[in-house]
């Protein structure tokens, strides 16, 4: 093999080496974004619940402590 076939061999490993882990670092920039997107609406779920909740908890405070009002 002369030079220009080992150069030749040596780039062409080079993309293909660069394209398998720019495909991975691409996946793992996916999965972090859909764990982020699932992280983010379970807290927001679980903001709504506690507020519907506290509501909840306010309206029968209310309800106990002053009976007539409303």
């Amino acid at each position: 093999m002369d030079a220009a076939s080992t150069a030749v061999a040596g780039t062409l490993l080079g993309v293909v080496f660069t394209h398998w882990f720019q495909a991975r670092a691409t996946e793992r920039t996916a999965a972090l974004a859909r764990t982020e997107q699932l992280r983010q609406e379970r807290i927001e779920a679980d903001r709504a619940r506690r507020s519907e909740r506290a509501e909840e908890a306010l309206s029968l405070f209310i309800a106990v402590a002053a009976p007539g009002v409303r």
